[in-house]
């Protein structure tokens, strides 16, 4: 069946549009056409004469918005996370258990957390055990760490991970320039290209303490 109206305040008012068009009840509508296209695959509607909705929607993870359906696009967040915390290891962590020693949801071992530190703080996601804990190549703690009060929007302290990068790059290109200064500099220099040699070497330490701390 296709239906197409003008534009809807919204999805549900389209839908008792439809429904109080008709002498009958329409019972379900699986691919009810709004704006021209179809409705996301997955979602069922039972609509009755006098506009009530009922959401009739079997599998919420096989919801899609067109493209892809919810456990797809939980698979992939999974799959990016697991590629950064890899190339992270040192900041990264998992955990069968929370920070108070209970498992993850009180599921006996079947959820587990796994979180990264970044320089703006930490971020951390729970996936499923069976499913997702070896694809997390990181070291394991008997307890997962304190949780910072992180949520969803702080998702961009990720970003700072490839900042802190480029910032020890930037140190190791500084200290071979002057090193190669070294050669080749005056004698009145040569103690000046040294200090900061001195410096350059400290801020990259402190920076790999803080990393394994």
């Amino acid at each position: 069946m296709k239906v197409v109206v003008d534009v809807p305040e919204s999805k549900y008012e389209y839908l008792r549009k439809i429904a109080r068009a008709g002498d009958e009840p329409l019972g379900y509508l699986e691919r009810v056409i709004m704006l021209g296209k179809p409705l996301p695959k997955g979602h069922s509607f039972q609509v009755t004469k006098d506009g009530e909705i009922i959401d009739e929607s079997d599998d919420m993870g096989e919801v899609s918005d067109g493209y892809h359906t919810f456990n797809q696009l939980y698979h992939q967040r999974a799959v990016l996370f697991a590629t950064i915390v890899n190339n992270f290891k040192h900041r990264s962590w998992k955990s069968l258990k929370h920070e108070d020693g209970k498992y993850c949801f009180d599921s006996d071992g079947e959820w587990f957390i796994v979180g990264i530190d970044t320089p703006k703080g930490s971020y951390t996601y729970h996936y499923e055990t069976d499913k997702y804990w070896n694809m997390f190549d990181c070291k394991v703690l008997e307890r997962g760490k304190p949780w910072d009060g992180h949520t969803e929007e702080d998702v961009t302290r990720l970003l700072y991970l490839e900042y802190e990068n480029n910032l020890k790059e930037t140190i190791l290109d500084k200290m071979k320039e002057e090193i190669e200064q070294l050669s080749y500099t005056t004698e009145s220099n040569y103690n000046k290209h040294i200090n900061k040699i001195d410096v350059l070497s400290s801020l990259l330490v402190n920076m790999n303490m803080k990393d394994e701390g």
